[in-house]
């Protein structure tokens, strides 16, 4: 975590060439997107920085290639 517990910091690897899609979701089931069309040239990581609620609600986090 971040700034006093407040933001989860995660990182990515991000496949060269490939379009990324980052999601969080409370449920597994309605996912929100929070970054779209994220596309490098070579392999490389992404750092994220997340807002932790201030309720207990779990949060749960993905990242998908879009198929070619």
């Amino acid at each position: 975590t971040l700034n006093g517990g407040t933001h989860l910091a995660l990182a990515f690897l991000l496949e060269g060439g490939r379009t990324t899609i980052v999601e969080s979701s409370t449920n597994l089931i309605d996912w929100i997107q929070w970054s779209t069309n994220l596309t490098t040239p070579f392999n490389s990581f992404r750092a994220f920085d997340f807002p932790i609620p201030t309720n207990d609600t779990p949060q749960f986090f993905r990242a998908r290639v879009e198929s070619d």
